[in-house]
């Protein structure tokens, strides 16, 4: 049983997350009101007692195990090499017949030797966009591919990232697989937006301090507000007394001798 973590969302939501797993994703699938969230690959659940009863079922169930058999090999033959090719190449998307076009792209990314994940985020952002097309994607204009990544950037439900990757997928499908490459020669690559950092005011730092007890811990506060450090740098801060000992062994010498 993979690990699962379950959070609390928003609007009364249980955030649950996992490395993928066909009996979990079909367990959380028999859950009313689930919620697949692509953009940061994990699923929302209602949070009812109903829900977190069938959520304690899924982690009380006991992964499936295959029972390990040795064999012992052949007398004067090398043991069997293991296979070096991912077996996730051939894995299919759905157990549903994709779109022709869906398929086609599919292959290509197979062909290229794309992860399993980068294969399923291409079959999502192909989906959505043969949903929103009226008509086949080969007779669709220029127009209306910058049409839909418009009213997708506008939208406010997807970052810039998911924009970018829905970009990604039709420049594959018109390029490699419909031969058309001028409808999306000229797309433009959405720009990710730069956010300033959050920065505590000297009231919030001067609070930080006043409640921290633990003398240790206040010092690495300090310092790092200070001295502006990251995280990984405090923690790596050795006293000057062992920098000094560990690259010049007779150091304690020469202090008694300069005193």
């Amino acid at each position: 049983m993979p690990k699962v973590e379950i959070s609390p969302g928003p609007e009364g939501r249980l955030v649950v997350k996992f490395d993928y797993n066909e009996a979990i994703v079909a367990a959380i699938k028999k859950i009313s009101g689930r919620r697949w969230n692509p953009e940061n690959k994990f699923w929302t659940i209602p949070d009812t007692p109903q829900s977190r009863a069938m959520v304690a079922d899924i982690l009380a169930t006991p992964a499936k195990t295959i029972p390990y058999i040795p064999v012992k090999p052949k007398s004067g033959s090398a043991p069997a090499a293991k296979p070096r090719v991912s077996t996730t190449l051939g894995k299919p998307l759905t157990t549903n017949s994709p779109h022709p076009m869906i398929k086609a792209v599919d292959d290509e990314l197979v062909l290229r030797g794309m992860a399993y994940g980068t294969r399923k985020s291409y079959g999502q952002h192909l989906r959505n966009y043969l949903c929103w097309l009226k008509v086949e994607p080969d007779q669709a204009e220029r127009e209306d591919i910058r049409q839909y990544l418009v009213e997708l950037a506008s939208s406010g439900r997807v970052s810039a990232g998911y924009c970018r990757g829905a970009r990604a997928a039709l420049i594959l499908l018109y390029e490699a697989v419909l031969k058309q490459p001028g409808k999306v020669s000229d797309l433009p690559r959405m720009k990710r937006p730069s956010q300033l950092p959050v920065v505590l005011s000297r009231e919030e730092v001067a609070k930080l301090l006043k409640v921290t007890t633990n003398l240790k811990h206040k010092a690495l506060l300090m310092v790092a507000y200070s001295a502006g450090l990251r995280v990984g740098e405090i923690v790596r801060l050795t006293p000057l007394q062992k920098r000094l000992d560990k690259a010049t062994p007779n150091w304690p010498l020469l202090k008694k001798r300069k005193l």
